[in-house]
């Protein structure tokens, strides 16, 4: 957040960032288990898992639990995060959208996160293709100008 009274969240983490063209592929993983995309399991990426990211994000801050969880326990009984069968689940891609965020009017935004969440990555829509979607046309009234440029009015 900007300070304590705003209402503005900014989400970065450029510990892990790299600056990649449309036409290069990334070999290794990282970033947080919650946050890997398929592709970044399989080790054969591009920028497109940030939008895969994005949806993940836009789905926790929605439902308040990642789509994705396993956990195990030890023998002492501490639950630890199950990292495999995490990396399974996402490649599986199963995800529950029963939750009361998604009934109604939030039908519009299940599509979005949806989209975002597609498992290929090369039918998952780039960022400007996301700003036309109706949950930001309608919602947040976001223009997108034929360059790809968008604002807020």
């Amino acid at each position: 957040m900007e300070n304590k009274t705003s209402d503005k969240i900014k989400i970065i983490d450029l510990g892990l960032s790299e600056i990649v063209d449309k036409s290069s592929f990334l070999k290794s993983e990282r970033g947080s288990i919650y946050y890997l995309a398929p592709e970044m399991i399989m080790k054969n990426y591009n920028y497109k898992v940030d939008i895969w990211a994005a949806g993940i994000i836009f789905y926790v801050l929605l439902t308040g639990k990642p789509p994705f969880n396993a956990v195990h326990k030890d023998s002492m009984g501490t639950r630890h995060l199950d990292m495999e069968k995490i990396k399974n689940l996402i490649l599986m891609g199963k995800i529950n959208y029963d939750f009361p965020v998604f009934q109604g009017s939030g039908q519009s935004l299940k599509e979005l996160i949806k989209i975002m969440l597609t498992r290929n990555p090369k039918k998952r829509p780039e960022a400007a293709q996301l700003l036309k979607h109706s949950f930001f046309q309608k919602k947040l009234n976001v223009n997108v100008s034929n360059e790809g440029k968008w604002y807020i009015p």
